[in-house]
């Protein structure tokens, strides 16, 4: 009985002695995560919530590496409530409009309008024919017409190619037509995408100068430079309300806007697949290198404390792998 109590101490108290960083969830370890340097895409991060979540926090690092030129750049999110995530990137299939099959290379057929649900004004004019996503494997080259659009796809005997026609007429007819007017046999099909409204926060950096107040949601901050600074999105539904804000971290300091943005929604939690993007815009010419880490999305809407928490932890773990807080030359 002696050695079992002991034995028992000794685990309680090595239980107590594990780094808190350590305790993190699994896809929020940042002793899981690697930096990405030397980066020059505008997208930093996409990630795709559960289904089910009232709220979500986004946060990635950023830093670029120094200059003697000045250099704009805006941290800019986007996220969804319906699902928005393509099938090569895990989403669910889209359901056919025509199933994939083996027609000629002088087919054609009619279709029922997708009658799009326009849930933003703006975008009927563009959207109001429908958008196409088309699957198909030629031989010979083709011309593939979706509603008064065209697209040329040249032959690939053995590959499937997959591509989006946006619809530019009330013309629900298709047609594949190509050299041999019927003697080749060519496999395709065709389904028509969802359109999903998204919503979004653009920071206001203090370089700007076509802004006098603070736009809710988005602080006034500097653009972002070669020193670390760790962005946080979030977004969260209540009552009919949805609430979003962007805030700032480096390793001494934070920025919160005085608002969040808010907007009317008429449903109580984000589906499964909804889409979650962090990217950066730039109002200059130089387009420099940046290092990217710590990339994650949390299921919930994280407290201000939380928030710091989540900073700190990334903070010790970064030192700790001998990161420094400013990019040198």
């Amino acid at each position: 009985m002696k050695r079992m109590t002991a034995i028992a101490c000794l685990l309680s108290a090595a239980c107590l002695a594990v780094d808190p960083s350590l305790l993190m969830r699994t896809h929020t370890d940042p002793s899981r995560m690697f930096m990405v340097p030397n980066v020059r895409s505008v997208d930093v991060m996409t990630g795709f919530l559960g289904g089910g979540e009232e709220g979500f926090t986004a946060v990635a690092w950023i830093r670029f590496y120094p200059t003697n030129g000045i250099v704009t750049n805006v941290p800019n999110s986007f996220w969804s409530i319906e699902p928005a995530r393509a099938t090569r990137e895990g989403g669910a299939e889209l359901p056919a409009i025509m199933d994939y099959q083996t027609v000629t290379d002088n087919s054609g057929g009619t279709f029922a309008d997708p009658h799009y649900d326009y849930r933003v004004d703006t975008l009927e004019d563009t959207w109001q024919y429908g958008c196409y996503c088309v699957n198909i494997e030629t031989p010979v080259d083709v011309t593939v017409t979706i509603a008064g659009a065209e697209r040329f796809v040249a032959g690939s005997n053995g590959v499937k190619q997959a591509f989006n026609i946006l619809g530019t007429a009330a013309d629900y007819s298709w047609s594949v037509t190509g050299p041999t007017g019927g003697a080749t046999p060519v496999k395709f099909g065709f389904a028509v995408n969802p359109l999903v409204k998204f919503y979004g926060i653009i920071c206001q950096s203090s370089a700007q100068d076509f802004y006098t107040d603070e736009v809710p949601g988005g602080p006034a901050v500097p653009a972002i430079t070669n020193e670390w600074t760790m962005v946080a999105v979030q977004a969260r539904i209540d009552n009919g309300t949805m609430q979003g804000r962007m805030a700032f971290f480096t390793w001494a300091s934070e920025i919160f806007p005085s608002a969040w943005q808010t907007e009317t929604v008429d449903v109580s939690h984000f589906e499964k697949n909804a889409r979650v993007q962090l990217s950066l815009a730039f109002f200059s010419a130089i387009d420099l290198p940046r290092d990217f880490y710590g990339m994650k999305v949390f299921p919930y809407c994280l407290t201000d404390d939380e928030l710091r928490n989540v900073r700190d932890l990334d903070m010790f773990e970064m030192r700790r792998r001998g990161y420094t807080r400013w990019k040198g030359n």
